[in-house]
């Protein structure tokens, strides 16, 4: 397969599955209220798929693999999977007490920041069209997210009660998930972030936070873009993907203690374990299993079962972190995978809009369509240099 087919490909493969992700997340956000367990779950699916697709790759398994693998490519490694770390948790934790809005035109900015580290650290070169998508793209993501901003709804909200069973998890336009208290949604747009009944952070560190996730957000598309550049020829991308995933639990199972109620995480997750069991036996109710105000099981609506959806993204996961380190490892400028997905994240809001009814505004159409023109003008106004042609050349040459 040649080299542009095979880029062609794994972008399809990205796509669909960050879209496919995004939107099982939504779903799962509404029953089991609980980010950073939901990730070190999903990672968890994850590591077991990119463990079999090293040993289907590989021939050998992932102990083998790593054992052989020389210190200089293991600390490359490690960086990725800290600053993918700091990633999450500086999103999930400034969505707790920032204003929505701010971080998703923040989070937005990405591709230009990417861009900017592209030129100083990689010596990318963007022509005159590649710089207009770019500022169509930021534009237009801005226009839909000013002019259909979350709904109540979806606020970020919390107190400083500790109380954290009587919050419900929802999902904004960005498909990231957070805690609201539906009486105070209405009215404001930023929390205070706690844990136990003791305040950890102020509100005014909100905007700290969301730049910090910026910078970080692009700082890991610059590690991946150099971290396969150099291991490509040596490392799959499902080893990096493990190792990347190994170095992210610690950080998510401290996160997960202290800003999650465990013991309710745990309830949910073996109530949702005997629901399965007894649809498989084909003895189900009518009704689904949920916890009661003491810790016993109820019986409620329909379920919508938390294990599948948790198998379902972790792969999803999995298909959409490998594909994305492919990428990479086939030269792809990290601004042009930054780019895509805030594409990506576009055609999640499109999609759940058709899935989950809701008017939208004339404007944030107008931003859909200004956000999609600006990556064609950016996919058509980057050339390839000579030098960038020949080496494209020699790697087709070694992959047959």
């Amino acid at each position: 397969m040649d080299r542009f087919t095979l880029t062609v490909l794994l972008c399809v493969f990205n796509g669909v599955a960050s879209v496919t992700m995004m939107m099982g997340n939504k779903k799962l956000a509404l029953v089991f209220p609980f980010p950073f367990t939901t990730i070190l779950l999903q990672n968890a699916v994850c590591f077991l798929i990119c463990a079999l697709l090293i040993r289907i790759q590989d021939g050998q398994s992932l102990y083998k693999k790593l054992r052989s693998m020389r210190w200089a490519h293991f600390r490359s490694c490690l960086a990725v999977g800290v600053a993918t770390s700091l990633v999450l948790s500086t999103s999930i934790v400034a969505l707790r007490f920032a204003s929505v809005p701010l971080v998703v035109a923040f989070r937005n900015l990405t591709p230009i920041v990417v861009a900017l580290l592209d030129s100083l650290v990689l010596g990318a070169t963007f022509h005159n069209s590649a710089k207009l998508g770019l500022v169509c793209g930021l534009g237009g993501s801005l226009l839909y997210t000013v002019f259909d901003p979350p709904t109540a709804a979806h606020a970020v909200q919390n107190t400083t009660t500790g109380d954290y069973e009587n919050k419900a998890l929802v999902t904004s336009s960005n498909n990231t998930t957070k805690t609201t208290t539906a009486e105070q949604a209405a009215n404001t747009s930023t929390s205070t972030l706690t844990a136990t009944n003791s305040v950890l952070f102020q509100a005014n560190f909100g905007l700290f936070f969301v730049i910090a996730n910026l910078l970080l957000s692009a700082l890991v598309n610059i590690l991946e873009s150099t971290t396969m550049r150099k291991l490509a020829a040596e490392q799959s991308a499902s080893t990096v993907n493990c190792i990347r995933i190994t170095v992210m639990q610690p950080m998510l199972l401290a996160l997960s203690t202290v800003f999650e109620d465990q013991q309710h995480a745990l309830h949910l997750l073996r109530a949702d374990g005997i629901a399965v069991l007894d649809r498989v036996q084909g003895t189900m109710n009518s009704g689904s299993t949920t916890m009661g105000p003491a810790g016993e099981i109820t019986s409620t609506a329909p379920m919508l079962f938390i294990l599948p959806l948790f198998l379902l993204t972790g792969a999803f996961a999995a298909l959409f972190g490998v594909s994305a380190l492919a990428l990479s490892g086939l030269r792809v400028s990290p601004t042009t995978l930054a780019f895509l997905n805030v594409v990506y994240k576009l055609a999640t809001t499109v999609v759940g809009h058709f899935l989950f009814p809701a008017n939208v505004p004339m404007l944030s159409w107008c931003g859909y369509a200004l956000t999609f023109c600006g990556f064609l003008f950016y996919a058509l106004g980057r050339p390839k240099k000579d030098g960038e042609k020949k080496i494209e050349k020699i790697l087709d040459k070694k992959r047959n």
